[in-house]
């Protein structure tokens, strides 16, 4: 069934790479953008700092697809970065509710984004969707007010899901290339005792969690978006160890060292998530990636589109 889908964040990795797939599907795809709009090519103004916005990109709109955001990893988290973070996130959301309930227009479903870091530091827990959030952290804090504002989309449409999104494996761009960093002429570089786990998706499987949210209207509420077999950061050193040529050696880089060069960032690299897409699996959703080796056989022979 054809359908209109307006994408708020969709120039990014996730929401260019399902752009595209939507549109192969036969889908219409608008994009809000901050640059100028070109309708034409489904464009539409935005400007949530700025309090624009286009109406007109909600005419027809059957789905609406919000992973707006600033990147968690883009910088170090000085108390500048926080309030960006917080607010591309938060109020950015908000003004997007505020103007799909001044347009009038009742949607079929609202898509949210968030995060798995909402679950906090779980160490080898197994976390499904049903799991408690984690303690206070800011990472915990920031996914709970932005599902806070998700939920309110309930108000203007038949279905809420907010899908809580892993690591997400592309060559495009997103975590891949900068793990990558950590391997260096054959020798591999874990982060602390390498014992967290990383939940992890590959963009081909993200895209098609994406699809079956769309076409399976008994999906809503909370879903995790991670391949069925998280990995720690030892293994996916190892993993990515074995791709490359040379000794193959694996050596610790200690948390002090994270933690100066980061400072609270480091979070992100140390607190471990051992996400398991229960109610995916329970849908028999089908991963063509579900092993962490062949997601990395397929991104490194650069097939991943």
């Amino acid at each position: 069934m054809k359908r209109t889908i307006l994408i708020a964040g969709g120039s990014g990795l996730i929401g260019s790479f399902l752009r595209k797939r939507f549109i192969q599907d036969g889908h219409e795809v608008r994009i809000l953008s901050r640059s100028v709009g070109n309708k034409q090519y489904g464009v539409y103004h935005w400007d949530p700092e700025r309090m624009v916005f286009d109406l007109k990109s909600f005419l027809g709109v059957d789905v609406v697809i919000n992973l707006a955001g600033a990147s968690i990893a883009g910088s170090r988290w000085t108390d500048k970065r926080k309030k960006l973070l917080h607010d591309s996130r938060i109020k950015t959301s908000t003004f997007l509710l505020d103007q799909l309930q001044i347009s009038g227009q009742k949607i079929n479903c609202y898509i949210g984004a968030s995060a798995v870091g909402i679950y906090g530091d779980r160490s080898d827990e197994i976390l499904t969707e049903i799991s408690d959030t984690g303690h206070e952290g800011f990472l915990v804090n920031l996914s709970r007010e932005w599902e806070a504002v998700h939920q309110k989309f309930s108000s203007e449409c038949q279905r809420v899901c907010i899908i809580r999104i892993g690591v997400v494996l592309a060559n495009e761009g997103g975590a891949l290339p900068e793990l990558g960093k950590s391997v260096f002429m054959g020798i591999g570089f874990y982060l602390g005792d390498g014992s967290q786990y990383l939940p992890w998706i590959h963009i081909a499987d993200l895209g098609s969690v994406f699809g079956q949210m769309l076409e399976d209207h008994s999906l809503s509420g909370i879903i995790n978006a991670a391949a069925p077999e998280p990995v720690t950061n030892y293994q996916l050193t190892k993993a990515m160890v074995a791709l490359s040529r040379g000794p193959g050696w694996l050596l610790p880089v200690p948390k002090i060292f994270l933690r100066l060069g980061l400072g609270q960032m480091a979070d992100v690299l140390l607190q471990s998530q051992r996400v398991i897409p229960s109610v995916l699996i329970q849908k028999s959703h089908f991963f063509e990636y579900s092993t962490l080796a062949d997601a990395l056989k397929d991104l490194s022979t650069g097939s991943a589109t």
